[in-house]
This record gives C-alpha cells, structure tokens and sequence, in this order.
C-alpha cells in the first residue's frame, strides 16, 4: 500500500505536468490524484484501526469520506472565484478557504476532543478520516505552493 501510494503520488504528479494538455485535463488528473491519494492514505490509516471492530460497511463509508474530502476540497477554488469556469477558479489572487492549513490543526483539536469525550471510537475514526484527507491534500499542495496557515480575524497571516 505504501509502494502505491508512493506510485500514485509521484505519477499523478508527472501526468499532470506539461503544458500540451488542456487545462481541464490537468485538473482532471490533479484532482483524480488527490482522490486516490486520500483513499490510499486513509487504507493505510483504517489498517491500524482495525482492533475497533468496524463493519465492512463503516469501512467503507470512511474510505469514501476521505477519498470524497480529498477531492471536492479543491471546489473551495470555483467558490473563492464566485464562477464554474476553470480559468476563473485556477486563476486567483488569493488562496481559497480550505487550503488554509489551519484547518488541519482545528480538525486534530477536534479529533482529539471526540477521542476523550466518547466511548463509541466512529466518531474519532471518522474525524481523522477528515484529517487524513486534508492533511494529504494541503501536504501535496504544499510541494509546489507551501503550507498556508491564516488565523481567521487577523490581518497579519
């Protein structure tokens, strides 16, 4: 799983790259490899899980949750553009939203509340689910554009 997911990140990236494709297939890929990123990754993380007895269904729910995550945090970019043409949402001035990093550091803080609040473990399972999918996410995002930490309120960041 390891091998692989090493192969999808390093492919994903060396497909996506050039500029003889589209625009529109360039963010095909590059969201296609975040997805299989997330997926991969969240395997990884649900094997070491597996002594919390989850049902083949749970299972799978939280594998789609991640893939899911690691995939639709880049509509955050149409959303930040207020429009649906790529061009507009690959072309702005500022960040949007959800690639600000923070947003890691809140989901562990909340991961970690729920792991002490709760005996059912789903909840905290499925938080690092969300982590797990952000966190490879803005980590991938990060090898061409850096990690990117705003305090909300604060103009400074």
């Amino acid at each position: 799983k390891h091998a692989a997911l090493l192969i999808v990140c390093i492919g994903g990236d060396k497909l996506g790259e050039g500029a003889s494709k589209s625009a529109l297939l360039r963010a095909f890929i590059d969201n296609a490899t975040h997805a299989l990123i997330g997926l991969i990754a969240a395997e990884i993380v649900l094997n070491g899980v597996k002594q919390h007895h989850l049902t083949k269904q749970e299972y799978f729910i939280l594998l789609l949750e991640a893939t899911i995550v690691s995939s639709f945090i880049d509509l955050d970019h149409f959303i930040e553009a207020k429009s649906i043409r790529l061009q507009d949402a690959t072309n702005l001035e500022r960040r949007p939203f959800l690639h600000n990093s923070s947003i890691c550091v809140l989901i562990l803080m909340l991961v970690t509340l729920f792991q002490r609040m709760d005996n059912n473990r789903l909840p905290a399972i499925a938080g690092t689910m969300a982590l797990v999918a952000f966190g490879t996410h803005h980590v991938r995002d990060a090898t061409r554009r850096g990690l990117w930490f705003k305090v909300p309120l604060l103009e400074t960041s």
